[in-house]
């Protein structure tokens, strides 16, 4: 990983960002089975990866590419439209926020429960 004690890493924030957004997909699949022929919208506060699921490529990351590869190669087994994607600002990313925050559990409730009970899922 790179960062300020390991400046020749070879994975960035923005590798991390862009599995991030292949993990959501996945996750997706698993909780919507009825996606086919459908448009799919994700929000990302990383405007690297954002820029390159836009653009279905990276110039700048060999590990990108590879998640990037490895996306549409959902995306064409499910039959879905290419993923819309688009730029939140950090602060305005709330659930994401939440999630990368420490977790100070002072009522013995699972990281999870507090998680769904701050943001229920709505129903169909």
């Amino acid at each position: 990983m790179v960062s300020t004690d390991n400046p020749e890493g070879k994975t960035t924030i923005n590798d991390l960002e862009m599995a991030g957004i292949l993990l959501a997909w996945l996750v997706l699949e698993q909780i919507n089975a009825n996606i086919k022929y459908r448009t799919v919208g994700l929000f990302c506060d990383n405007m690297s990866a954002v820029t390159w699921t836009s653009k279905h490529k990276s110039s700048t990351s060999a590990k990108a590419g590879h998640l990037l590869r490895a996306l549409a190669m959902r995306q064409h087994a499910t039959k879905t439209a290419p993923l819309l994607i688009s730029h939140i600002v950090g602060t305005e990313n709330i659930m994401a926020d939440t999630a990368s925050r420490p977790y100070t559990n002072t009522t013995n409730q699972p990281f999870l429960e507090f998680f769904n009970q701050k943001f229920p899922l709505q129903n169909n």
